[in-house]
């Protein structure tokens, strides 16, 4: 199986992205503002010196995997939570991180039942 690590270290122009094949990983790792593309992840990591900048996620986000937060702010930057859903939807256990003591608006956790 093949693993991809994607690293977004601007504004993204992708506009389809399907990144929930187990064991990938999508990195928002830049320096400045960015707005989180609202897909289901498989890992979804936060990272980078932002300063004052900001990491903007107002939709629908879903996470299979892990959810990583390493991204370094000054203030005022943040994350902003406008209106979106994180969805933690993988199979097993998840751990649900601080996005800075930022509130999440709406959390899911949807661990799928499981037929033997």
């Amino acid at each position: 199986m093949v693993q991809l690590a994607l690293e977004y270290g601007g504004t993204s122009t992708i506009t389809n992205l399907t990144a929930t094949a187990t064991g990938n990983t999508v990195n928002y790792n830049g320096t400045g503002a960015q707005t989180v593309k609202n897909v289901n992840y498989y890992n979804l990591t936060f990272s980078g010196a932002r300063t004052t900048n900001i990491i903007t996620i107002n939709g629908a986000v879903g996470v299979a995997g892990a959810l990583t937060n390493g991204a370094l702010f000054s203030s005022p930057g943040n994350f902003v939570l406008t209106g979106s859903t994180f969805s933690f939807n993988g199979t097993g256990a998840q751990t649900v991180i601080s996005l800075n003591s930022v509130p999440y608006i709406t959390l899911l956790s949807q661990v799928r039942e499981q037929k033997l």
